[in-house]
């Protein structure tokens, strides 16, 4: 498939039953971009997993953000397809616990950060006041 040829839609109804299967071996294996029909509506079945994918997400972004600013020389991301070999080993609830896990340590790490310059800004200013008091005149 190129880029150059024309896009075309249409309508694919499957088993409610197997659609994860059907939904995970298109995606891996064809050349098509799946559309969520219901991606307005809020009856949505899988709504809650959804809304828990959003957050782990918004998770990863905001870890890969703190990350560049403290490592700006950040590796390229790892392989996708590798990845993908083995997705039939990972479990959403074993992966948004290491997320969840990942990001409360990295949010506290920050916190600690900032409460250490907040102390060493103080330290600072300290030594300076006792610095000037030993030099003045009396």
């Amino acid at each position: 498939m190129l880029r150059s040829e024309t896009m075309k839609r249409g309508t694919l109804v499957l088993p409610a039953e197997r659609a994860e299967l059907f939904v995970e071996v298109l995606g891996k294996e064809a050349f098509l971009e799946i559309i969520d029909m219901n991606s307005t509506s809020m009856q949505r079945q899988y709504r809650r997993q959804l809304q828990r994918i959003d957050e782990l997400e918004r998770q990863l972004r905001r870890m890969g953000e703190l990350l560049d600013e403290a490592i700006p020389e950040t590796p390229p991301p790892a392989n996708v397809a590798a990845f993908l070999e083995h997705s039939h080993r990972f479990r959403l609830e074993d992966v948004e616990r290491e997320v969840q896990s990942s990001y409360n340590q990295l949010m506290k790490f920050q916190d600690n950060n900032e409460a250490l310059k907040a102390q060493e800004q103080r330290a600072i200013e300290e030594r300076f006041v006792a610095f000037v008091a030993s030099t003045a005149p009396a």
